[in-house]
């Protein structure tokens, strides 16, 4: 097409359907008769079919201007570019600028100058990269912006027409187009609910098409949503091993702990006081909403920005903010990601302050939430556990422990012996499977019903738990027998230590009562003790933190607030 002929000669609609990007080249110096333009135009062509040459300025201008649904990259030299770029490039239906020829040294210039410009080069493949760059993008757009179209509800479930090409692709096993949909759409785009009542996971599951079901779990489909007949993608899989893809792939250091496990537990006679103060200290009235964004802006955001996962479980906590719905944090805690590792290393083992450490505690204090109270668990749970004979002895029974973070259980005995290993002892360790007896409502949480593996029959028991231990029973050391059985009940509810002005923790107040019962009236040595007492508990790495006090005269860097009041003598 001749640059005089084209305004006239071309109207949108004779553009090609197939793409929703054309290119325009303008150049002053463009001769159809010479055969290094036709060759380049036909190189252009190959990419983008629907390619337009120009030597009038105003005449592109207003050919540009007349296009309403597509999407155009502008071709022009480096020249001609600097000439008319401030009256063109924010015309809204130019997406991108290619100059051709420009001056590849000064690109970062031009890039930094206007936004729009994408390539400066003086090299003919380089222009046609990046149109098969702006190709990709452009039928990526057109696959995604069909998804969002198709995936409407209608008034008429009924028809098969009506289930999206995603949902589709899925249920007939085409893996390569999968592939491409999934490349552009997000995760609840992905957990659509078609107009039958089930997504896409069921679609894949249903049919018997693994290499799907695995590809739409690693982009976070859910395994939790039930179709219209309550049926989850793990029901309505026909075969062993489409079922076996939603097993939790490394569920060992769930439902069965390690040695390094006594790290996150505290071994202490008044393991049931310093349950109750620190229960005390997660009192936080703060609202819900407060409660998430501590979680999202000071731990999610600051410490796990580069955790795997991470999206998900930043759309859970999205997802409960919006709705003000506690139930999506239980979900990312249930979800097959490095976080739940994460979050329970940090409540054992990270220093006590700063904003890492109120995020942590913001997500167990979210977790006394009202709308929990239909999860309350009483009763008996298992859990396994692979121990050395050194590691037994910190179970001998009497004992009384603590956990610091959250413990995984399961109603089911077997699963609890599936994840301790039984008969592995090639390692030299033991097994033990641990019986759980809950009896108070403020411990526990049956999450079967909104856990992404729902025939675990997970019960979480949140942190800040105190238990005795009551059993230690060693059994046969025939392979397929457990080598420990323990059994750990429930201590019963205390009030925590009270001064007479504030809640203060078991060890503190020990040395508080001590002196005061020994008539020490020097206040100074008093406090300066208290002092020492505190820091020496945080840094020998307890995992408790810096114990509060009355007036608050121990701060996080471990300063003292000269303004703070003294504790109080005890009354005799």
């Amino acid at each position: 097409m001749t640059t005089e002929n084209a305004l006239k000669n071309v109207t949108e609609s004779d553009i090609e359907q197939t793409q929703n990007t054309i290119v325009v080249w303008l150049d002053k110096n463009i001769d159809h008769s010479n055969p290094c333009f036709t060759n380049t135009i036909t190189q252009f062509q190959r990419i983008l079919s629907n390619v337009y040459a120009f030597t009038d300025n105003d005449q592109c201008i207003e050919f540009i201007l007349n296009i309403t649904d597509y999407k155009v990259c502008m071709i022009t030299s480096k020249l001609l570019g600097q000439i008319i770029m401030p009256c063109i490039h924010d015309i809204f239906q130019i997406d991108s600028f290619l100059i051709f020829p420009g001056n590849e040294n000064q690109s970062k210039q031009w890039v930094n100058k206007w936004s729009k410009i994408k390539v400066v080069s003086t090299d003919v493949s380089s222009i046609c990269q990046a149109l098969k760059q702006l190709a990709r993008q452009s039928e990526q757009s057109d696959i995604h912006r069909e998804i969002k179209s198709l995936t409407c509800t209608s008034s008429d479930p009924k028809q098969e027409s009506e289930l999206s090409y995603f949902y589709n692709a899925c249920r007939s096993g085409d893996l390569s187009l999968v592939e491409l949909f999934l490349e552009e759409m997000s995760i609840e785009e992905i957990n659509y609910i078609e107009v039958n009542g089930e997504t896409a996971l069921h679609a894949a599951a249903s049919n018997s098409h693994d290499d799907i079901v695995k590809l739409l779990l690693k982009n976070y489909a859910f395994r939790s949503i039930k179709d219209s007949y309550d049926r989850t993608p793990y029901d309505v899989a026909k075969k062993s091993s489409t079922k076996q893809l939603f097993v939790r792939e490394s569920g060992a250091d769930r439902f069965g702990g390690h040695p390094a496990e006594l790290t996150w537990m505290r071994v202490d006679p008044k393991a049931a006081e310093w349950a109750a103060f620190e229960r005390h200290r997660l009192s936080d009235r703060r609202h819900f909403v407060q409660k998430i964004d501590t979680i999202l802006d000071k731990y999610l955001s600051q410490e796990l920005y580069d955790t795997g996962g991470i999206d998900l479980i930043k759309y859970f906590c999205w997802k409960s903010r919006e709705e003000q719905d506690p139930i999506y944090l239980l979900k990312a805690y249930t979800a097959q990601t490095p976080f739940v590792n994460v979050l329970n290393e940090g409540l054992a083992t990270k220093p006590s302050s700063g904003d890492s450490r109120s995020g942590r505690r913001a997500y167990i204090s979210a977790m006394s939430h009202p709308d929990f109270e239909r999860l309350i668990f009483t009763g008996i749970t298992y859990r396994g556990m692979r121990l050395t004979e050194e590691n037994l002895a910190q179970y001998s029974v009497g004992n009384r422990i603590m956990n610091y973070s959250f413990l995984s259980t399961s109603k089911l005995r077997a699963v609890a012996e599936t994840f301790a290993c039984v008969g592995e002892h090639a390692d030299g360790k033991l097994s033990a499977l641990c019986t759980y007896i809950i009896k108070n409502r403020s411990t526990a949480l049956a999450i079967e019903e909104v856990s992404e593996y729902q025939f675990e029959e997970e019960v979480l028991i949140l942190p800040y738990s105190a238990f005795e231990v009551t059993l230690v029973h060693k059994t046969s050391m025939n392979k397929d027998m457990m080598n420990i059985v323990m059994t750990f009940e429930e201590c019963d509810l205390v009030e925590p230590y009270f001064s007479g002005c504030a809640y203060i923790a078991p060890d503190v107040y020990e040395l508080w009562y001590q002196n005061n019962r020994n008539e020490c009236h020097d206040q100074s040595s008093k406090s300066t003790k208290y002092l020492r007492i505190e820091f020496g508990s945080d840094t020998e790495g307890s995992g408790m933190g810096v114990y509060i006090n009355y007036a608050n005269n121990f701060q996080g860097n471990g300063s003292k607030d000269d303004t703070s009041e003294r504790i109080p003598d005890a009354p005799t």
